[in-house]
Parts: C-alpha cells; structure tokens; sequence
C-alpha cells in the first residue's frame, strides 16, 4: 500500500533517539584524546580528514558495508604491523602518512563505486555505517591491549626512541590511532595495560562509547528487519495503465511512495500528484525524474519511449518495473539486455502471467507431463474498440501537452487525438494486437514450452473495421517452433469469448485464460470433463508487483526477467515483419528485412 512521506529526504539524525547517539559519539571523540592531542598536531589534520569518511558514509547502504569496512580495515592494520619494525622513525612517519592517505582513499572510492548508488540511506543506515566503522578499530584496538598485556614487546615500536618498550596506555593510544586511519576509532579507545585504574570519566565516557556502537548496529540492521522499508517511486508515463500498475501496487504487500512523476500531458502528471498525497514532484522531463532520489521507476509509456526510458532508468542505479512489450523493435532487444546484465539493476517485464498463481500451476501441469505431447498451442484475443470509440475519447487540452516530447525518435507529425489515445495501432509508437495483446499469451508458450526464438510465421491480416489506423484490425498468425506450432486470432471488432489459450496434447488439453484454467483428458466421457478446475482469486498484476517490490529488497532475480520480455516482444514483432513481406518469413531471416 502507499503511504506518505513527510519530505523527499529523511533528515539527517532524524528522530531523538539518533540525535542523542550522535551527542554521545561526539563526546567520546572530543573528551577521549584530550590529553593526547596536543602532543601531536596531526591529530586535527586526522579529524578533517575524517569528514572525508563520514561524507562517504553518509550516502551507504550499510548491507554490504559490513564486510567492506571489515576487510579495508584489516588489511593495512595487520601489514603496518608487519613492517613497522624495519623502519626508523623517519621513514615510520612518511610510512603511516602514506597509508593513511591510502587507506582513506580506498575507503572512499569502495563506498561511491558499490555502495553510493544503493537506494537513499535513511539516519539509521548513516548512523549505523559509522558504528560499524568505529567498532571494527575499537576491536582491533582491544586486541592490540590484550596482546601487549602478555607480550609488551608483541609489536610494539616507539618511534621517538625507534627501540622496542614496554607500551604505555599514551603509547598504545598514539599506536592505533594512526593505524586506524583519519577516523582513529581505536585512538580513542581507553586500553591500559598498566596496573591503574580508569578516572571516573574515562569509566562513564568508555560505558557511553560502547552503548553508542551497539545502538548504533541495531539502528542500522532496522531496514532489513523492515521497521523502515518505504520504497521510494518514479512514475514515468501516467496514462490509464499506469494507473493499473499503481492500483496494483496499492495492494501489494509493501510500502511506496510516489515521489515523482514524468507525462508529457498536465493533467495526467497532476492527478498522478493527487494520488500521491501532494507529495510527487512534477515533470515533462523523464530525465529530471531519474535525477531524484528513488528505489525504482515504473514505466508505461508508449512503446516506443520503453527501451530509452528503461535504459536511461538503469543506469542512473534505479531498478525498473518495464510495461510490455519491453522493445519497440527486434534490434532494441540487444540493447535492453546489455543495460541490464551489465549492473547489478533489477528489471521486471510487465508479463504478469509469470506471477499469476494459476498460469504458474498450469505451467507446472504442462512441464510435468501431464497433458502428453503438445504439438500446438492455440491462442485468440477479441476485443471490441468499436465500443472504445462510440463513446468518444476525451478531448485533449493541446496547450497542456508537449506533442514533440511525445513523439521522440518518432517522425515529426501533426498532432492526432486517435494517434494519441489508440498509440498501440500505429507503427511509429506501437505494434497492434501482435505486441499488445499476443505478446502475453506467446510469453506463457515459451514459458511453458521451454522454447523461445521461431523458425517462421505467417500472417493472414488487413484493416476491414478501423481504416484510418496503420495496423491491421483482424489477423490469424501462425509461428513454427521446433517440434510445435503456435497460432493467434483476433479482432478489434468483436468482444465474445476475450482471450485465452489452448495447449493441445497427446493425453489432454488444457484451456487458460486470466480467469482459471481446465484440463480436459482424451478419452474420459464429457460429463466428467474438465477431470481439474482452477479459479484466478485476484489480478496477477498484485502477485507481479510484489514480486518486484521483493525483488527490489532481496537483489533476487525477478519472475519476468529481462530475457522473457525481449523473447514475447520479439515473437509478435516477426509476425508483424510477416505481415509487411507478403504474409511469411523465415527467422532469422537469410537476408536483412
């Protein structure tokens, strides 16, 4: 369900709790050295240096941080202590600035180049990523003080005498904090291996530094428990099925928040503002939108804005939730995957049929055999757009639409109410019933099949009803498989029966539509047919959607990867290449097309 935000960013420390943690943690770095620091003034060069650090850790997701902050502080502290002994003073001091500098850099860039792009981070995921940074040095310092307990001389080096001494509780103090680069977490740690007592302060301060480390840690493993777990949303495309999508989310298991939203039209980004509460910001742009900062985007522009917005969307670090058909064109597919499997981004196909509890049954009866051989499948689609049409579309306010946005790559034309509305049936924004409608039901063969690239279609198809569109209105298609065939009917012009498929097999046939599915056995008298039943209980587009709000929290792969969309798309597109080359074609085809 969506719920509203109060602010597009979470304050920094938001909340008393957060804000009295960081009072203590503040405390413990200032009162801790006092006595120290001025002994050596690159103390104060260290604390700057330390905002570098904390900028950093400012914008980390502190999942992957853990095992990051634990390796980068392991390796340079336990390889100063290798070849400290072989330096003389001087060359110790230039050894540990260097490393320092080191060190810090390293830090910085392992945080921006695999943890920056990481959804926002919230005051627990900031705060705790500090802990965490702070408590590995206050270990190692511990280590350190217990080993020079039993062993003064384990690796200790005094570099204003360069001979080894017993460490004092200064000396060891000195030692860690130049060990555990700008931050010092261990420098500041009370470890005495002389036989005295802590001052009352240091007792109070050193309960306070730990209880800031421990709450620290629990604040930041908050979000995977999912005390704080508001997915943060882009809308880019707000017509009628975007609205669906939305709708859709609503009831998916999961928190979101519209936080922005891209329509080339005024008055469909305003009522997308509306049903975020007044919180989205609004844009003609898409770009803009991609500029903000979100888990996700959820695209159901037309087709032919799919790829450059998905592609756009990925790489600005955004996962995608991508209308079908993902492509526009056959060559489009190429592009989409590469954007994908080339990040760590996850993108989910509009295909909802593969979330849908009872196509993934049916899938199942298919693949275990129980239908015997299926050597065709049928599948039909009717709609009635003479319906759509009677009843007129809205009139479109042309001052509040940018017509030239709208068409993008496509050709420059004049403005057209029926191109705007029916898109789907125009060559330079959609691919008719083929990409629209087909695309879902050849998605559940290849599915189910376990087979997706044709050999050949053929198309029998013209504009009998509606004239004035480029794409036909009636079509029976037919595509070859290896070892199967799969034929389409439909009509724009009539709405009896909706859409389906049919698996015929050897031992029985099963019917599905979006409604259920039956199983018909060969052999079985028909009043005991169907021999199994099954009833949809809810729209698949609810499962689908959380299966993409899952997967944008789990990293998994989603239920209607890349690969399946590009798959359905490019199916109906080389039926649609048949229809403009005389009925049928080879695939691939011999020669360019």
């Amino acid at each position: 369900m969506m719920h509203a935000i109060p602010s597009q960013r979470e304050p920094l420390l938001g909340g008393h709790r957060f804000f009295l943690l960081f009072i203590f943690l503040l405390a413990t770095l200032v009162l801790f050295p006092y006595a120290e620091a001025s002994h050596y003034g690159s103390y104060a060069f260290r604390v700057i240096g330390s905002f570098a650090i904390i900028v950093s850790v400012y914008a980390a997701n502190v999942h992957r941080s853990v095992l990051i902050f634990a390796v980068v502080l392991a390796i340079p502290a336990l390889f100063e202590r290798i070849v400290l002994p072989k330096l003389d003073s001087h060359s110790f001091f230039i050894f540990n600035i260097l490393l320092t500098l080191v060190f810090d850099v390293m830090i910085v860039v392992i945080i921006f180049r695999h943890v920056l792009a990481e959804r926002e981070p919230t005051s627990e995921t900031i705060f705790g990523a500090l802990c965490i940074y702070l408590l590995v040095g206050f270990t190692f310092a511990s280590v350190y003080g217990l080993i020079s307990a039993f062993e003064p001389n384990a690796f200790h080096l005094d570099p204003r005498t360069n001979v080894h001494t017993a460490p004092d509780r200064f000396d060891l103090i000195y030692y860690s904090f130049a060990t555990m680069t700008s931050l010092g977490a261990a420098g500041i740690t009370p470890v005495s291996t002389q036989a005295r007592s802590f001052s009352i302060l240091e007792a109070i301060l050193g309960v306070l530094y730990l209880a800031v480390l421990i709450a620290g840690l629990l604040a930041a493993y908050r979000p995977i428990l999912g005390a704080n777990d508001t997915l943060r949303i882009g809308v880019l495309g707000a017509g009628g099925r975007m609205n669906d999508l939305l709708t859709a989310a609503d009831k998916a298991v999961g928190n979101y928040q519209i936080v922005a939203v891209s329509d080339v039209y005024a008055p469909r980004r305003d009522a997308i503002k509306q049903r975020s509460n007044g919180i989205a910001t609004t844009h003609v742009n898409y770009h803009e939108v991609l500029e903000q900062q979100l888990d996700a985007v959820f695209i159901a522009s037309p087709d032919h804005w799919h790829v450059p917005m998905a592609v756009d969307a990925l790489k600005t670090g955004k996962d995608v939730y991508l209308e079908k058909p993902v492509t526009h064109t056959i060559d489009e597919g190429a592009t989409l995957t590469h954007a994908v499997r080339s990040g760590k981004q996850i993108l989910q196909c509009g295909m909802q049929q593969r979330s849908w509890s009872h196509f993934r049954d049916a899938v199942d009866l298919i693949q275990g055999g129980s239908l015997g051989r299926v050597p065709q499948v049928r599948t039909y689609w009717w709609q009635n757009y003479l319906a759509f049409t009677s009843h007129g579309a809205v009139n479109v306010d042309t001052q509040a639409l940018d017509w030239k946005q709208w068409l993008g790559s496509a050709p420059a034309q004049p403005f057209s109410e029926d191109k705007f509305h029916l898109w789907r049936w125009y060559w330079n924004f959609g691919g008719g019933a083929m990409t629209d409608l087909f695309t879902h039901w050849i998605d559940v063969v290849h599915w189910a099949m376990k087979s997706d690239q044709p050999k050949s279609a053929q198309i029998l198809a013209d504009k009998y009803i509606f004239e004035h569109w480029d794409c036909p209105d009636t079509q029976q298609a037919a595509l070859r498989y290896p070892g199967f065939d799969v034929v389409y009917e439909g009509s724009m012009a009539s709405s009896i029966d909706d859409g389906g498929l049919e698996f015929r097999g050897t031992d029985a046939t099963l019917k599905l539509n979006r409604s259920g599915f039956s199983v018909y056995r060969e052999g079985v008298p028909a009043k005991n047919n169907p021999v199994l039943h099954a009833d949809s209980f809810q729209d698949g587009t609810i499962d689908h959607m959380q299966n993409f709000f899952d997967c944008i929290k789990s990293r998994k792969e989603p239920n209607a990867p890349v690969e399946t969309g590009v798959a359905a798309a490019r199916a109906g597109q080389i039926a649609n290449l048949a229809y403009h080359h005389g009925g049928q074609i080879a695939w691939p085809p011999k020669s360019p097309v």
